[in-house]
């Protein structure tokens, strides 16, 4: 904020993010949930030497596959740029490409990252798979601070590219410490992995049209002016980062336990354990949200507003930030029930979701946008949030088993 405030390099920088970060989570995000449990599974239930096979073909096989997705990208950027920027003018389109081309080895990169998180969470070593990611807007500071003065917003892009190698470095030491090979060798595929991966393309697939909530919301405020998509990401900064800290930290650690009940088929106490962690969401998450609502100016002021950041910027990041805090309770449930879903392995009902979710957003979007302007694509996402914890909750009632006793 303070190096670029919010006009028309980080408008480019976001778009060209967008892309790398969007099939990572998207695809490369959909490896926890398809790993973990069967891991865990063949781990506490066969051999520890099975799991690791099953370790190394997932490894492998979502490295070849996100690496042919990044190639894909790279060849149509032209195109696909067209596409999600079409507000943007023909020289903020070519400064979107550079950068773009700078973090697209973020994309492979994350197969790597992602399934060594899984595996440490599934040896429930924690720290170190939660802390990695804090790497990145770190190396990202010290490249923009360093040099932003010579560089510009390309700083940024070559941060987010060193920051991504950092982590893999940190996480390949611990993978190693935990005793495990960070390249095993593949031994081709077995049934388990084929399990995982039968669980990985529902789940990868609602997590397209999920995501592609995102995608929406970005191309909609490319199309209000310069500035927007810049207001846009600074408004939905702060719900970014608790949402990463809460719900992220609590599925984290409840997924492994829940796969453990459902393998043992204790339907009573995986009730139970879900329902306590929803209402210790909800408890802990109303009035913090109430709290930061009430003061969404005054944290904009106090995060935002300097250098390049002016006080016209935090009248227009403030409302887009009230009405992106409004999800949090939604989003800290949704992301409990979604580990709910993928401890049961039923992530298809994740896809039924995620259809649901895509359309109401796009309904949301153009409706609220003509009221609230790019404020409205925040307050959107809250609506969107809300009926996808009601969508889900009713999915899960009907697909936990009952047990007498």
């Amino acid at each position: 904020a303070r190096y670029f405030g919010r006009g028309d390099q980080m408008d480019a920088y976001l778009i060209a993010f967008l892309i790398p970060s969007f099939a990572s989570d998207v695809l490369a995000g959909a490896i926890t949930q398809s790993l973990l449990p069967v891991f865990v599974e063949v781990r506490e239930s066969d051999s520890r030497t099975n799991a690791e096979r099953l370790y190394a073909s997932v490894l492998w096989g979502s490295l070849g596959f996100l690496a042919g997705i990044g190639a894909v990208v790279a060849l149509s950027a032209s195109w696909v740029l067209g596409w999600i920027a079409s507000g943007f003018g023909a020289g903020k389109i070519e400064l979107t490409r550079q950068l773009l081309y700078v973090m697209l080895p973020v994309v492979p990169l994350m197969a790597l990252s992602v399934t060594w998180r899984t595996l440490l969470n599934a040896e429930e070593r924690f720290a170190v798979a939660a802390s990695a990611p804090v790497l990145t807007p770190l190396v990202t500071i010290a490249f923009v601070v360093v040099l932003g003065p010579a560089w510009g917003i390309y700083s940024m892009a070559a941060g987010t590219m060193a920051g991504a190698a950092s982590e893999l470095v940190l996480l390949a030491v611990a993978v190693r410490a935990a005793g495990l090979e960070p390249f095993p060798r593949w031994r081709g595929p077995d049934a388990n992995s084929r399990r995982v991966f039968s669980q990985y393309i529902p789940m990868a697939s609602s997590n397209l049209i999920m995501g592609g909530s995102s995608v929406v919301d970005q191309m909609m405020a490319a199309t209000l002016g310069s500035g927007s998509v810049s207001a846009l990401n600074y408004g939905t900064r702060l719900v970014g980062v608790i949402l990463s800290v809460g719900p992220v930290a609590l599925g984290t650690a409840i997924l492994p336990r829940l796969s453990r009940l459902a393998a043992g088929e204790k339907w009573n106490e995986f009730r139970r354990m879900a329902r306590g962690y929803a209402a210790l969401s909800i408890a802990a998450t109303l009035p913090v949200t109430a709290a930061l609502v009430y003061f969404s100016g005054p944290l904009v002021r106090l995060l935002f507003e300097r250098g390049a950041f002016t006080e016209a910027d935090t009248r227009a990041v403030a409302l887009v930030q009230a009405f992106s805090l409004l999800q949090i309770p939604f989003s800290v449930l949704l992301a409990l029930q979604v580990r709910v879903v993928s401890s049961l392995r039923r992530n298809w009902l994740l896809l039924n979701l995620a259809v649901v979710s895509l359309a109401a957003n796009v309904v949301f979007d153009l409706a609220l946008m003509r009221w609230y302007g790019v404020a409205g694509i925040a307050l959107s996402t809250t609506a969107v949030h809300a009926i996808g914890v009601v969508y889900l909750a009713f999915l899960i009632f009907r697909n936990v088993p009952r047990q007498r006793g």
